[in-house]
């Protein structure tokens, strides 16, 4: 059932492929410091802000098809940290190959959920994140301390990346990274809230909260993504 997403992932790899962009293989030794806890960066101490305009794209889009998701690596489409002044677009998207095959589907939903948790307990020092995930947003302050000691979005990409595979059913990430203010951030921003409503609509289904398909919310969505009606059916039956 994992390809759910896999549709979006198609659009968003085409998407991405036009771009020219940076890719680090994952060195954990390359991530960031940490702070136990998200810090407060005050406006007098910050250096930029990314995603506090019109886009600030956020998306996690699980797969079981290494084709999406080959090995552990941070790409940057756009400027580094060192390179952005003041407010800039910014999206991060996260790719997560996972090995769930041998999972139930109540299971493997919750599994997902665990996964993308994760991304709240990420804290790099200088590097302060602000999430809404009822828009698809993300924004992030960095400090001028923290970016004249050379924070990057590589040693960042790297902090994601360890806390993720702190979960033992991922496989790999692609943790991208876009700051191109050309980049077609409006059909990014599409294609994140589709991916949203897909598992809304899962959780929707798992937890039983409507059994008349003519009466959801949802109807439109299962309407579209192959499976999630079947998804439906079996957890109804």
């Amino acid at each position: 059932m994992m390809s759910l997403y896999d549709s979006l992932l198609e659009e968003l790899t085409d998407l991405l492929a036009k771009r020219d962009k940076q890719i680090w293989t994952y060195q954990e030794a390359d991530a960031w410091p940490e702070d136990f806890e998200n810090r407060f960066i005050m406006r007098c101490d910050t250096a930029c802000e990314l995603g506090s305009g019109k886009y600030a794209v956020s998306s996690f889009l699980p797969t079981t098809q290494r084709g999406f998701v080959s090995e552990d690596c941070v790409e940057l489409i756009g400027p580094d940290i060192a390179d952005i002044e003041a407010v800039n677009s910014y999206a991060r998207l996260t790719l997560v190959l996972v090995d769930i095959q041998d999972l139930e589907e109540e299971k493997w939903h919750q599994v997902l959920q665990n996964i993308n948790f994760e991304k709240y307990k990420v804290n790099p020092q200088g590097f302060m994140l602000r999430f809404s995930s009822a828009f698809h947003r993300e924004q992030i302050s960095i400090e001028k301390k923290a970016r004249q000691r050379g924070l990057s979005f590589k040693n960042t990409g790297m902090n994601f990346i360890r806390r993720y595979k702190m979960n033992p059913y991922v496989v790999h990430i692609r943790q991208i990274f876009i700051t191109d203010p050309s980049f077609d951030f409006d059909r990014l921003s599409i294609l994140a809230k589709k991916g949203e409503e897909i598992t809304s609509a899962m959780d929707h289904i798992m937890k039983g909260l409507m059994t008349d398909c003519s009466q959801c919310d949802f109807k439109s969505v299962c309407d579209e993504v192959e499976g999630l009606r079947s998804v439906h059916q079996r957890q109804t039956f």
